[in-house]
């Protein structure tokens, strides 16, 4: 283990992690705050479209599954009205 050399002010990491990648490279420019894990900022504005999209299309899924159904109904109906009718 090897204490930072850098600015001083940093904690205690493994070179092996250090050396030469994106930890080093946001370890010298942020100092210390660079090695805290970062959360994206996700826009609201960008979430509710996306919530609204989901939601539109479990209601598309829905009619399009409840048409099929009717179809199938229709279609089954009429074969056995056939049915019945030549009997």
């Amino acid at each position: 283990m090897r204490t930072g050399g850098f600015n001083g002010d940093l904690p205690q990491v493994q070179p092996v992690l250090l050396h030469g990648g994106v930890l080093e490279k946001k370890c010298l420019s942020r100092g210390s705050e660079g090695l805290k894990p970062g959360y994206r900022r996700f826009d609201p504005q960008a979430r509710a479209l996306e919530e609204e999209n989901a939601r539109l299309k479990r209601i598309i899924a829905r009619q399009t599954l409840e048409i099929e159904v009717k179809e199938e109904l229709i279609k089954n109906g009429q074969a056995r009205w056939r049915k019945g009718r030549r009997s």
